[in-house]
């Protein structure tokens, strides 16, 4: 990790340090005293001294908690270790290590208690429910490639069709490897009175089965997908006149802000429930 980090040594250094510079420039040019002022003008803050508040804040808060999760930190390194020094190289990988001595889960054994397809029909489920919409999936549909579905989304109350996604979530080779959405259409106002629906798709890099076996998602997995699923259904339930202003058209710091409180679902009883199930069961009862 250190090497790693040091890669490019100080000809980076260089490059860094003339581009603070640069920016810095940049910035007076346009009547702010600072780059970060600038940067951070067409955000929330607005201000960066509203942003070093609120991380002063949050630092307050959380510094003894931080400090004692560190000292265990420090004495997994020293068991395993002996008296070496604690350096942030050592942080991602004893964190890791923290969690499997503290609820000595096995990720292979959860694993197993997530088949993808229960997972989407389960998160499927829920967002219907929670959201009070009717997903209905278009078959003999042309897509680019036979795994991907399509789905319509109507508003359950009054039949209204508020727009259409696409899941595209198994692996293939030459696929983009992130799971992430792409809005593919904006809902908006047509200039004839007619509304424009918004389209979306989910892209993942979702396992597929073999030979009969159940793909199976680490639990970090499920909670990524869902966080994206929520993205899709902020997108399609924006009901914005202009497309400019439509569903994930936001500021960067608030476009988030939905699907982390969201995913926080993946962690009630009831959402494991519905999304969760033995894979060998599930086979069975299929």
């Amino acid at each position: 990790a250190v090497a790693y980090g040091q890669k490019g040594g100080n000809q980076n250094v260089a490059i860094l340090e003339k581009l603070v510079q640069i920016r810095h420039r940049l910035a007076r040019l346009l009547g702010y005293s600072n780059y970060s002022d600038f940067a951070i003008e067409p955000r929330m803050p607005m201000t960066s001294r509203k942003v070093l508040e609120f991380l002063e804040e949050m630092s307050e808060q959380l510094s003894d908690l931080a400090n004692r999760e560190l000292t265990v930190l420090k004495e997994l390194k020293m068991k395993e270790e002996g008296d070496a020094q604690f350096g942030m190289e050592d942080l991602l990988y004893y964190m890791k290590r923290g969690e499997q001595h503290k609820v000595d889960l096995d990720i292979g054994e959860i694993k197993r208690y997530f088949p993808v397809k229960l997972v989407i029909s389960g998160m499927l489920k829920m967002f219907q429910d929670l959201f009070a919409l009717r997903f209905e999936e278009i078959k003999d549909v042309e897509v680019w490639h036979d795994t991907v579905r399509l789905f319509s989304v109507w508003d359950a109350s009054s039949s209204d069709l508020l727009g259409y996604f696409f899941l595209d979530i198994f692996s293939r080779e030459g696929k983009y490897d992130h799971t992430c959405v792409v809005a593919l259409q904006n809902g908006c106002m047509c200039s004839n009175g007619s509304r424009k629906v918004p389209v979306a798709v989910l892209l993942s890099q979702c396992p597929k089965e073999f030979d009969g076996n159940s793909a199976l998602l680490r639990f970090p997995e499920v909670v990524r997908i869902f966080h994206e699923f929520s993205h899709v259904v902020h997108h399609i339930s924006n009901r914005a006149t202009f497309s400019r202003f439509s569903s994930l058209r936001l500021e960067g710091d608030f476009a988030e802000i939905p699907s982390l409180l969201l995913e926080n679902w993946c962690y009630e009883s009831i959402s494991l429930k519905m999304m969760s199930g033995f894979y060998q069961v599930m086979k069975t009862s299929t």
